[in-house]
């Protein structure tokens, strides 16, 4: 009964990947082999740790720093070779990192503390692999950030390794009841999230052309072929490869169906403002279905990935995404 508790996390973090419909972005098998790294890592931790003698004040430390260093190897392989992109990604491939660290290092906690409650080894259990899947996570964003301004060497990787160090110094120190970890741990993450992704995003706006007028210049410059020349092109052809060539195909006609909708919300908020009827448009209602339609073929995750281009950043925008 323990030992199956140990497994709940994981569970529920391929259920959180189901609802968030990212297997168009993230590869199955590279999902998987990242929840093995994560074991891998974990076993190589706890080696590690026993076969050297610390001072039990300095393993306070020096677990967290080793914790860290390995879980994050295998989400900085994946930023370096360019196999992770955005915040997203890095925040599901370092997630399913501490999810398989946290796995192991649950299932050797219990078999270790024989006698702790079924409560106790769950809400011990729970925070315990919120924390490893939440710091990694931060790790990955951290990389993907200094990746897209050409940082991405080892010392950036070692850097990128400080904020995730710090929380795990944090946790490992005071010693409370796990219910209250749980609760600590899902505080300072999601906080630490919303900041990490606001940032995230405004830095890639303002490489962006984000102009109110923009959203002529694009679409005419995807008409005439010239979308690639365009910082939002050059945004959408970097990320290519991380999908399949049928999703991407439909996240290219996304964003163009996006753009000719939002000038015809604008040209008909404008004449209604101007006390003009607007005129009935077949073409912007049948839009507005396949609009809908695409919206559910890429996903929520791509929907993430193009919110730097397709941003509810105005009401005519609204208009059109809620439509």
């Amino acid at each position: 009964m323990l030992y199956a508790i140990s497994i709940i996390p994981i569970f529920l973090y391929l259920g959180v990947l189901i609802l968030l419909d990212s297997f168009s972005l993230v590869r199955k098998w590279r999902l998987t082999l990242t929840v093995c790294c994560g074991s891998v890592s974990c076993a190589a931790a706890f080696f590690i740790l026993r076969g050297i003698s610390v001072p039990p004040a300095a393993d306070d430390y020096l677990a967290p720093v080793l914790e860290e260093l390995l879980k994050a190897l295998a989400v900085f392989v994946l930023v370096s070779r360019r196999k992770v992109a955005f915040a997203i990604d890095a925040t599901i491939y370092g997630a399913a990192v501490g999810g398989g660290f946290a796995l192991l290092e649950n299932i050797l906690y219990i078999y270790f503390n024989q006698g702790m409650s079924v409560g106790t080894a769950f809400f011990r259990g729970m925070g315990t692999a919120i924390m490893h899947m939440g710091l990694t996570a931060i790790v990955g964003i951290l990389l993907v950030m200094m990746a897209r301004k050409g940082k991405d060497s080892f010392f950036y990787y070692l850097l990128a390794l400080v904020p995730s160090v710090c929380f795990h110094i944090f946790f490992n120190m005071f010693l409370i009841e796990p219910y209250l970890l749980l609760v600590v741990d899902l505080v300072l993450l999601t906080g630490t999230f919303a900041v990490l992704f606001d940032r995230n995003q405004k830095s890639i706006y303002r490489w962006l052309d984000n102009t109110m007028d923009s959203d002529a210049h694009l679409l005419s410059a995807m008409k005439r072929g010239q979308f690639s020349a365009t910082p939002s092109g050059q945004y959408l052809l970097s990320v290519k490869e991380q999908f399949r060539p049928e999703v991407f195909f439909d996240m290219y006609c996304y964003v163009k169906l996006f753009l000719e909708l939002s000038l015809a919300a604008k040209r008909n908020l404008m004449l209604s403002e101007a006390g003009i009827p607007a005129p009935e448009d077949e073409d912007f209602h049948s839009g507005m279905e396949e609009f809908k339609a695409l919206r559910k073929r890429i996903g929520k995750t791509g929907e993430i990935a193009l919110s730097p281009i397709v941003k509810v950043k105005n009401d005519f925008n609204f208009i059109i995404l809620e439509a």
